[in-house]
């Protein structure tokens, strides 16, 4: 499907950096699209930790005016599906944790 195709939240960025998560791997996801980009080769070889890579995904998207909770909503998308309640970032608090 295409992503103009696809409905997402409002409050989405065109993309975003992310971790995927249980690996120290930095990814870009773009707003309504299936699973993501993997970063510059030569880029991830310098992000070999998890620390190093989230606080790179932090830094970027901080740079973006992305917020937390839009990173964690698009990640969401990209792998759930953009019509779940976690792919928008209304659902989200400040910190990038669900709304209970």
């Amino acid at each position: 499907m295409i992503a103009s195709e696809v409905k997402v939240a409002e409050g989405l960025p065109e993309a975003c950096f992310a971790v995927i998560p249980g690996r120290d791997v930095l990814i870009v996801i773009g707003r309504g699209e299936c699973g993501y980009r993997q970063i510059d080769l030569a880029l991830a070889r310098l992000l070999r930790h998890r620390e190093a890579a989230e606080e790179t995904r932090d830094r970027l998207n901080e740079d973006a005016g992305i917020t937390r909770a839009q990173a964690e909503a698009m990640l969401a998308g990209s792998i759930c599906g953009w019509n779940v309640k976690a792919a928008d970032p209304a659902n989200y608090d400040e910190d990038g944790f669900l709304k209970r």
